[in-house]
C-alpha cells in the first residue's frame, strides 16, 4: 500500500476536535476509547460462516450494540451453526460453496442496508475499546474505508502475534466488493473506486490460530485447493506463487515450497507488502532450505533478508534461531543480543515476551558459559509459574515421564542454568534434548559437557554413539561405545549398542575392541594410553578368552608399562593356547 491511497489526518474537522480523534504522524487515523454520541450511522454486520458453533456465539456477543443488522451466510454447516446465527438474527442464508471466499463474502454485502458495512469471521473478536473506535470511525465521516489491524494469537510459546492490516471497514453503495478466492479483499476496489481510504489503530483480535494442529492443518489442505486452482489460471502470478509456496511449506511439502518461494524473491512483486508477506517469504524459503540441510542456501538468504530486514527486530530473533539450528552458537548470541536492542514490530510478526532470552541462554548454555545463560534465563522464565530450581528438575522428570520431551529439556536446562548442573545431568539434559528430535549437534555438545565435568559418564558416551551411528560416521559409533564399556563391561545397553552395530558392519566385536586398542597404543607411549590399550584387550579377553592375538597385544602393552613379569605371564599364555590349538 503506497502513502498516496490513505489520507493524512487533519485536526481541522470538528469531530476532531472533540479530542475522538488524535493527529498522528504516520496517516493514522487514531481513536479514543471513549463514547460516541447516539445514535451513531448505521452498520451491517456481514459474515460467511461453516461450522462455527464453538465460535460464533462469543464473536457476536463482543460485538454489542455496534451492528442495526447482522448478515450472516453460512456455506453449509453441519453442525449447530444455523440454530446459533438465529439466535442472534433472522437475516441467515446460505450460500452453496463453490471454493471461493470472495463470492462468498460478497453474497453476505449483497442485501446490506445499513449506511456502512463491517465485516467479520466467526473467530473474531471485538473489545469494547474497538467496538467505541468503529462507532467513532463511522460517526467522523473522515474516510469512506477504513483499515483495521486484524491481530491472530498463537499458542506455540514463539510467535507472539501477528498484526497485518485488513480493509474491514467501508460505506454501503459504494460499489465496494471483494476480489480474489482466497484470502478475499476489498482494498483493491475500494482503491480502484477512488475512495478515500484511512488506516486506523481499530483492533480486531483473530483465535484462529489458536486451534490444534490437526485443525491449522485441515484449513491449510482446504486453502491448498483453491490456491492450485487460481495458480493453474495464472501460473504467472506471484500472489498466487506466493501462497502456494507459503500454504506447501505449511503442509510439509518443503521442495514445492522452496521452488515456490524462490520464484518471488528472485522477484517481489510491489503489490506484495513487504514487511509482512515478503518478509514471509523470505522466512519460510530459510526455513525451507534449513529443514532440508542445504546450509549454503540458508546462509545465502540469510544475508539478503540482513540487507532487506535487518531493522527488524523479528528477522535478528530469527536468525538466532537459524544459528542455533546451525549449531553456530556464537553467531546465535550476537544475532539475540543485537535483537535486545531493537524494539518490536509493529506490524507482521512479533515474539512472545521472553523468547528472546530463552534462545540466548540456550546459546549460552550450549558453550558451557552458566553465568551468562543464568543471567538471560531469570528474564525468560519471569512470567513462569515455577521458578524454584528443585521444582524445574521434578517438573522435567514428570514431563519426561509423560514423553512430553520438549517440556522437560526447557524444564531442566533452566535448572541447571539457575543453579548448576548436577552428576548426570549434562547427559540427562542431553537425552532429551535427542529424544524431543532437536538438534543432534546440541546433544553432542551437552555429552561433551558431561564428559568435562565427569571423563567417566558411561551414559554421555553412549549417547554420542548413538549421536554418531545417527548421523552415519559408525566408526566414531564404535570407537564411543568402546571407551563406554572400558568404563562399565556391564553397561547392557552399551553392549548392546556395539553388537547392534557389529552385525550391522558384519565386524566381531572382540576385533573391534582390539583394533581400538592397537591404535590408542600406538598413538603415544605415556602411560594413560598404554593404559587404555590394555584396559582394551583385557575386555577382549572378557569377551574371547583364548584369543591368542589379545594375550599377545596385552602382554606388548604391559611391557610398555614397565610391567615385566606380568607381560611375560601373557606371553606364555599365548604359547600355551598356541600349542593347544597345534596339537
Amino acid at each position: 500500500m503506497t502513502a498516496e491511497k490513505v489520507i493524512a489526518v487533519s485536526s481541522k474537522a470538528s469531530y476532531l476536535d472533540s479530542a475522538k480523534i488524535q493527529n498522528s504522524n504516520n496517516g493514522h487515523l487514531f481513536f479514543e476509547d471513549e463514547p460516541v454520541p447516539d445514535p451513531w450511522p448505521s452498520i451491517s454486520l456481514c459474515m460467511i460462516v461453516k461450522n462455527e458453533a464453538e465460535n460464533l456465539a462469543a464473536c457476536l456477543k463482543s460485538v454489542g450494540d455496534l451492528a442495526d443488522e447482522i448478515i450472516i451466510v453460512d456455506t453449509g454447516s453441519t453442525d449447530n451453526t444455523i440454530e446459533i446465527a438465529r439466535s442472534f438474527t433472522t437475516q441467515v442464508k446460505h450460500f452453496t460453496w463453490i471454493n471461493d471466499f470472495a463470492a462468498a463474502r460478497n453474497e453476505s454485502i449483497k442485501d446490506a442496508r445499513c449506511d456502512w458495512i463491517f465485516w467479520m469471521d466467526a473467530d473474531d473478536r471485538l473489545l469494547p475499546e474497538n467496538v467505541a473506535r468503529l462507532k467513532q470511525a463511522v460517526t467522523c465521516g473522515r474516510a469512506d474505508a477504513y483499515y483495521c489491524y486484524v491481530v491472530s494469537q498463537f499458542e506455540n510459546n514463539q510467535v507472539a502475534q501477528d498484526r497485518i492490516e485488513h480493509l474491514r471497514l467501508f460505506r454501503n453503495h459504494r460499489g465496494v466488493h471483494f476480489d480474489l478466492p482466497l484470502h478475499e479483499d476489498a482494498a483493491p476496489i475500494a482503491h480502484r473506486l477512488g475512495l478515500t481510504i484511512a488506516r486506523t489503530n481499530i483492533v480486531v483480535n483473530h483465535t484462529g490460530y489458536t486451534v490444534d494442529p490437526q485443525t491449522l492443518h485441515a484449513k491449510a489442505q482446504r486453502n491448498l485447493q483453491i490456491i492450485q486452482a487460481a495458480h493453474r489460471q495464472a501460473p504467472d502470478n506471484l500472489y498466487w506463487c506466493f501462497h502456494l509456496g507459503i500454504t506447501l511449506y505449511v503442509l510439509g511439502d518443503l521442495t514445492g515450497s522452496i521452488e515456490h518461494l524462490s520464484v518471488v524473491i528472485a522477484n517481489p512483486p510491489s503489490f506484495l507488502d513487504r514487511d509482512v508477506y515478503l518478509y514471509q517469504a523470505y522466512e519460510g524459503l530459510m526455513l525451507a532450505y534449513l529443514h532440508t540441510e542445504q546450509h549454503s542456501k540458508v546462509r545465502q538468504i540469510l544475508a539478503q533478508a540482513e540487507q532487506q530486514f535487518g531493522y527488524r527486530q523479528h528477522f535478528w530473533v530469527r536468525a538466532g534461531t537459524v544459528y542455533l539450528d546451525l549449531d553456530e552458537p556464537e553467531q546465535a548470541i550476537k544475532a539475540l543480543e543485537y535483537a535486545r536492542t531493537l524494539s518490536p514490530d509493529a506490524r507482521g510478526q512479533s515474539w512472545a515476551a521472553g523468547v528472546i532470552e530463552t534462545h540466548l541462554s540456550e546459546a549460552y548454555l550450549l558453550l558451557g558459559d552458566l553465568p551468562k545463560a543464568r543471567d538471560v534465563c531469570w528474564v525468560a522464565i519471569a512470567k513462569k509459574e515455577v521458578q524454584n530450581p528443585e521444582k524445574l528438575r521434578l517438573q522435567a522428570l514428570n514431563y519426561a515421564a509423560e514423553q512430553k520431551w520438549g517440556k522437560a529439556k526447557q524444564s531442566l536446562a533452566w535448572a541447571i542454568m539457575l543453579t548448576h548442573p548436577y552428576p548426570g545431568e549434562w547427559s540427562t539434559l542431553a537425552k532429551y534434548t535427542l529424544n524431543a528430535q532437536g538438534n543432534a549437534r546440541h546433544g553432542r555438545r551437552y555429552c561433551h559437557l558431561a564428559l568435562a565435568q565427569d571423563n567417566q559418564n558411561v551414559d554421555a558416551l553412549n549417547l554420542l554413539g548413538l549421536i554418531s551411528l545417527a548421523q552415519k560416521q559408525p566408526s566414531s559409533a564404535l570407537t564411543y561405545f568402546v571407551e563406554a564399556l572400558l568404563i562399565d563391561p556391564q553397561h547392557q545397553s552399551v553392549r548392546y549398542n556395539l553388537n547392534q552395530t557389529c552385525q550391522s558392519l558384519n565386524l566381531l566385536p572382540v576385533e573391534v575392541i582390539k583394533q581400538y586398542g592397537i591404535r590408542v597404543m600406538k598413538q603415544d607411549t605415556d602411560l594413560s594410553n598404554q593404559t587404555q590399550a590394555a584396559s582394551a584387550f583385557r575386555l577382549a579377553l572378557e569377551i574371547a578368552p583364548n584369543n591368542i592375538n589379545a594375550y599377545k597385544l596385552l602382554a606388548v602393552t604391559l611391557q610398555n608399562l614397565g610391567r615385566e613379569e606380568d607381560a611375560l605371564r601373557c606371553w606364555q599364555t599365548a604359547q600355551s593356547l598356541g600349542s593347544r590349538r597345534d596339537i
